[in-house]
This record gives structure tokens, sequence and C-alpha cells, in this order.
């Protein structure tokens, strides 16, 4: 039961972390929409568009964007690590249960 349990819990993190990535990355796509409007105001106004804007925004630190990648894939890393050992007691209980043919 505790090895159902754990790879219960390790699937309810990976979940949580799916939603996290989707977060972020509708955060990106919010950031390159308003890069998209503002090149677009730019070039109708006269002003040469910043192709930047988006880089030094998402780089920013002031902006926690890179903070929140980092987060999730430490996150994510730890996941996967966890379901290493998992698979890795499930193979070896696997093994033990298994007769040994001669």
């Amino acid at each position: 039961m505790k090895e159902e349990e754990s790879i219960s819990d390790l699937l309810n993190q990976l979940k949580e972390g799916a939603y996290d990535v989707d977060d972020l990355l509708g955060e990106f796509e919010y950031q390159q929409q308003q890069l998209k409007v503002e090149a677009e105001r730019d070039q109708a106004s006269g002003f040469l568009p910043s192709a930047f804007n988006f880089a030094s925004n998402l780089f920013d630190s002031n902006n926690d964007s890179m903070t929140k990648v980092g987060v999730i894939q430490k996150r994510l890393d730890n996941i996967t690590a966890n379901f290493r050992e998992v698979l890795e007691v499930l193979g070896d209980a696997g093994e033990k249960q298994q007769p040994e043919i001669v």
C-alpha cells in the first residue's frame, strides 16, 4: 500500500508541476502578445519597434519569470528523481518475486 501511495503522491506532484508549467507558458504568451501590440503601435506612430522588449522583460531582475522557471525545474527534477527511486524499488521487488529459471 505504501508504494501505491508514493506513486499516487508523485503523480499528483507531477500534475501540479504540469499546471505550473502551463501557467508560466501562458505568462510568456501574454508577454509575447504585449510585445506584438507594442511593436504594431510603434510602427504606426513612426517609432522603431523594440525587438528586445520581450527578452528584456523576460530577463529583467524585477521580472520573476526566470525565477519561476528555476523553481519549476527544480520541482520537476525532484519528482523525476523520486520516480526513479520508486521504479528501482518496484524493479527490485519484481525481480525478487520472479523465480529463477535454470
